[in-house]
C-alpha cells in the first residue's frame, strides 16, 4: 500500500479552532524484541495509532487509555509522553479542521485484545516492520520516540501521579478545616478516571 500523503500542518496563526485527540502505542517485549501495536481503520484503510477525540472535560491522559482500550481490548499504563502530531483534515461538512494529537508510550498490562470499535485489525509488528507499515510520515515521529526511549533504558517507568485537589466543595460551604474540605461530584469523578491511566501491571 502507498503511504497516504501527509496532511498540511496545523496554521500558526490559529483562526480555526483545533480539536483535541488523545492516544497511545501499545508496546510490549517478545524476549528482547520491542513490539508495538498499530490499528486498521477501514473507513480510511489505513494503519496509524489507536487514539480519539476527548469527551467534553475529559483530560487528555484519561481519554488516551480509553481510546486504546476502545479500540484494542487492550489496557495501558501510560508512561513517556510523545512528540505531538498537529494536522489538518477535511471534515464531514467539507471544511478544514485542525487536529492535536497528544499521544504516550503504553505498556500493557491487561485486557481481553477484542477489537471493540472501528478497528478492524490489531498487528503487533518489531520496529522495522511498524515503520514500513505506518501510512502516516507524522506516526513514525513517535516510533522514533519510543526506540530512542527504550536504547536509554529510559522507557519502562513506574507511575507517579501528583494530583491538585481537583474540584472540592467551595470553600463558603464548609465550616470546618480547609484541608478536610471534600472533593465535590465533579472531584470525584475526575479522582476516578485518572486511576487507569496510571495501573500496575498484572
Amino acid at each position: 500500500m502507498a503511504p497516504h500523503p501527509s496532511p498540511l500542518p496545523i496554521p500558526a496563526s490559529g483562526d480555526r479552532p483545533v480539536i483535541g485527540a488523545a492516544g497511545a502505542l501499545p508496546w510490549r517485549r517478545r524476549g528482547d524484541r520491542l513490539e508495538v501495536a498499530l490499528v486498521h481503520r477501514p473507513a480510511y484503510d489505513d494503519w496509524s495509532w489507536a487514539k480519539g477525540k476527548l469527551d467534553p472535560g475529559e483530560d487528555w491522559p484519561v481519554a488516551a487509555v480509553r481510546e486504546v482500550e476502545e479500540e484494542t481490548g487492550l489496557q495501558v499504563r501510560l508512561g513517556r509522553p510523545l512528540p505531538l502530531a498537529e494536522y489538518s483534515f477535511v471534515d464531514k461538512r467539507g471544511q478544514v479542521a485542525d487536529k492535536q494529537v497528544r499521544y504516550w508510550a503504553g505498556e500493557v498490562v491487561g485486557g481481553h485484545g477484542r477489537l471493540l470499535n472501528e478497528i478492524d485489525e490489531v498487528a503487533w509488528l518489531d520496529v522495522p516492520s511498524a515503520m514500513t507499515r505506518l501510512d502516516y510520515a507524522r506516526d513514525r515521529e513517535q516510533l522514533r520516540a519510543v526506540v530512542r526511549h527504550d536504547q536509554a533504558g529510559t522507557l519502562e517507568t513506574w507511575p507517579l501521579a501528583i494530583v491538585r485537589h481537583a474540584k472540592a466543595v467551595p470553600r463558603g460551604k464548609w465550616s470546618k478545616d480547609d484541608w478536610l474540605r471534600p472533593l465535590d461530584a465533579t472531584g470525584r469523578a475526575r479522582a476516578e478516571a485518572i486511576v487507569p491511566s496510571s495501573q500496575p501491571s498484572a
